[in-house]
């Protein structure tokens, strides 16, 4: 769903991902990201709202930093590639299911 909640030149993509397996976070990512330069605009940040599974942001973490090893550091790059820290802080003992749960 894409929306122009502030006015013209600025708009609001909203999805709902149900399964990073079958549509990871950042491939979803980077999609909306081309199309949005296809209509001559860009990607300022993005938001998860709710809760997220740790493996989902690995993996997302894994497609921007192939060479990074470290469970902090693959979420240090998911984070930075999709730009979760834009908005507002992202932070994984929150918003990552597993930690909330079990700790990080």
């Amino acid at each position: 769903m894409g929306i122009s909640p502030e006015g013209p030149g600025i708009a609001e993509v909203s999805t709902n991902l149900t399964n990073y397996k079958v549509a990871p976070m950042h491939l979803v990512f980077e999609k909306i990201k081309q199309l949005a330069e296809l209509a001559g605009a860009g990607v300022l940040c993005s938001e998860i709202v709710g809760l997220v599974l740790k493996e989902a942001v690995l993996e997302t973490g894994r497609f921007y930093q192939p060479r990074a090893r470290s469970e902090k550091k693959l979420i240090e790059a998911a984070v930075k590639n999709l730009r979760l820290n834009s908005l507002r802080r992202f932070d994984p003992g929150e918003k990552i299911i597993e930690y909330l749960i079990d700790g990080p």
